[in-house]
């Protein structure tokens, strides 16, 4: 859990990220993933803090007491954004830029979607003419063609096994323009 909602953990946020206090419209836990488009379409999610601010989307990590930013999303940068229903239900949603894609979670510190600031971080991304792209159908993902090989053991009657894998390798894409 990263401490966000008492005044001193608020102080140290706007302290350690440069953000004035009239400019904060919230502050959520957030898991998140940035992707180069052409890089790999996989993600262990970042758990950090999403610090919705007027001049942007603050994505930050919190280590030994130290908020660090980590990118800002801005909504003038952002081309469009992606949902599966739509920005209020409680599921990940995604932000495309030129350059990068964001894979953005908002949740409580229970680990819950806080559909509440989703909403907020959604509509300010999409605030100055992103494109709003619903729907499974929306490409976000390409297959390469190659496949990825990979071994473990496994214990079988207490023997080691080798257990080969494999599966297709899949880059990101920008749909903003599909």
């Amino acid at each position: 859990m990263i401490p966000y909602d008492t005044p001193e953990a608020r102080a140290n946020i706007q302290r350690d990220l440069n953000v004035q206090p009239q400019e904060i419209i919230g502050i959520t836990e957030t898991n998140w993933c940035a992707y180069n488009y052409g890089d790999s379409a996989r993600c262990r999610a970042v758990q950090g803090l999403g610090v919705l601010t007027t001049k942007g989307l603050v994505l930050s990590v919190y280590e030994n007491k130290t908020y660090y930013r980590v990118f800002t999303l801005k909504a003038e940068n952002t081309r469009c954004t992606h949902t599966i229903t739509s920005k209020n239900t409680a599921e990940i949603f995604y932000a495309f830029t030129d350059n990068q894609a964001f894979m953005l979670a908002p949740i409580t510190p229970g680990g819950q979607m806080n559909l509440p600031m989703k909403v907020k971080i959604y509509d300010y991304l999409s605030s100055q003419g992103a494109k709003k792209l619903i729907g499974s159908n929306v490409v976000l993902i390409k297959d390469t063609g190659e496949i990825a090989y990979s071994d473990s053991i496994i214990l079988t009657v207490a023997t080691p096994s080798p257990f080969p894998s494999s599966s297709p390798i899949y880059i990101m894409i920008n749909p903003c323009d599909a």
